[in-house]
């Protein structure tokens, strides 16, 4: 009695390897994408760590200098050595804008050094009370 043998052809084993290699293929090149955009994020963080230093630097106005006379120290003629550390390659805005006598809306916008790109903005409701 002659047995027949279970194995795979050669054409089976071609299209497998051709498959593997395709999938392969996809995989690195997500790899890829993901590894360009490791400065962008390392970017966005710093972004981030700036906006929020300018808010508190601003919120923290409030309790020396009372609601109605809280400013960005950054944008006064000389500022504090704070608002000096700004990296080149960043640029930090800050608006005010009252809503009422007892409320206040503060933006923070860091920007690109081009100043296209918007990298990061934070917003503060605040009150008088």
């Amino acid at each position: 009695m002659i047995r027949k043998r279970s194995a795979f052809t050669l054409v089976e084993l071609t299209v497998y390897i051709i498959v593997v290699a395709i999938v392969l293929t996809g995989i690195l090149a997500s790899f890829s994408v993901a590894l360009r955009k490791i400065p962008e994020s390392g970017q966005t963080t710093r972004a981030v760590e700036l906006a929020q230093e300018r808010m508190e630097l601003i919120l923290g106005q409030r309790s020396l200098s009372g609601f109605a006379n809280m400013i960005d120290l950054c944008s006064q003629a000389t500022p504090p050595v704070v608002c000096t550390t700004v990296p080149s390659e960043y640029q930090v805005e800050a608006t005010d804008s009252f809503v009422d006598t007892n409320k206040k809306v503060i933006k923070v916008i860091v920007k690109d050094s081009d100043g296209g790109t918007i990298l990061d903005a934070l917003d503060a409701f605040v009150m008088n009370y």
